[in-house]
């Protein structure tokens, strides 16, 4: 098949499903296309060697990577957010039709909002739809502390309600996910659940590496490392808090936060004056082993959400 990745995130940035999952596809025997923005996430400015243009093209392992502008952003601003999102969809529909060969399929990764886009493309070439579904809206919306309004909250959940509704399939994550949209009025035959994977070979743990230990002050310790996206749904004010508290009697733990995200600066903060607290920036996929190898534990931490 001709298979179109839409997603507004694809590589350089951190993103799993994207490359990895069109080099494989392409591997299966199919052709495989990508209609994505100009990278910014997570840091919300345009990454090294790139400018905004019309639209850009370029080839990441053999796949074709098309490019259109969007307005980069990715802090606590909800206005900023919804810019960044519709400037990619407005985009999408209005460029990408003329920039991308027919497909037999649009696989539409993560966010709803480039689903007009995709409906767009569907009926001019008679393409399917599959929605993979990566945070469910409005609920990740209203969890991140993006929009609180409650009328502005019941708009958003019938406008996802009609797009969840609109492709042809539907991949979740989860079973609960899958309850969660039935219960919205999406067909049930329509749904798939696909659990999420990580290509296993794009992390290698090496053995620890005692120079580097003591280059990032993690020799002598015990390590709690948490890697990836620091935002309000991870909600890691409470990593900080249980540090303030261990300071005085566990003092050989050491929190350590790789990555980034908007909530970083805050968290900087509210860890001031804590030396059982550091922050690295934001690894490669490639070098992120090598912290890995030197924590005694990995924390993974959201915030008490229904989602």
């Amino acid at each position: 098949m001709r298979i179109l990745m839409l997603t507004q995130y694809f590589q350089p940035e951190p993103i799993f499903k994207g490359l990895p999952l069109a080099k494989a596809l392409r591997d299966r025997g199919h052709e495989v296309e990508v209609l994505t923005g100009f990278p910014n996430y997570p840091g919300g400015k345009l990454y090294d060697g790139y400018r905004l243009r019309f639209w850009q093209r370029e080839t990441l392992d053999g796949i074709r990577v098309n490019r259109v502008p969007l307005y980069p952003s990715h802090d606590s601003s909800g206005l900023r957010r919804v810019a960044n999102h519709l400037s990619f969809s407005f985009a999408a529909g209005t460029l990408g039709p003329w920039l991308v060969n027919k497909p037999d399929v649009l696989y539409l990764f993560s966010l709803v909002t480039p689903g007009w886009a995709a409906r767009l493309m569907r009926w001019w070439n008679h393409s399917k739809i599959v929605l993979d579904v990566q945070d469910l809206w409005p609920e990740s919306v209203a969890g991140s502390g993006m929009l609180s309004n409650r009328m502005l909250l019941s708009v958003l959940e019938g406008w996802c309600r009609y797009e969840y509704r609109a492709p042809d399939r539907v991949v979740v994550l989860s079973p609960g996910f899958k309850k969660n949209l039935i219960e919205r009025g999406v067909a049930e035959e329509k749904l798939d659940v696909v659990y999420n994977w990580c290509d296993e070979d794009a992390i290698v743990v090496p053995p620890p590496d005692h120079s580097l230990a003591r280059e990032l002050g993690l020799a002598g310790r015990f390590n709690v490392v948490f890697a990836g996206n620091m935002g309000k749904m991870q909600a890691l004010e409470t990593v900080i808090e249980v540090a303030r508290r261990t300071a005085l009697t566990a003092p050989d733990v050491l929190f350590t936060f790789v990555g980034g995200g908007v909530e970083v600066d805050r968290l900087r903060e509210r860890a001031e004056g804590l030396r059982n607290v550091q922050f690295l920036p934001r690894r490669p996929m490639s070098e992120i082993g090598q912290i890995f190898a030197l924590a005694d534990a990995l924390l993974v931490h959201l915030k008490d959400d229904p989602l």
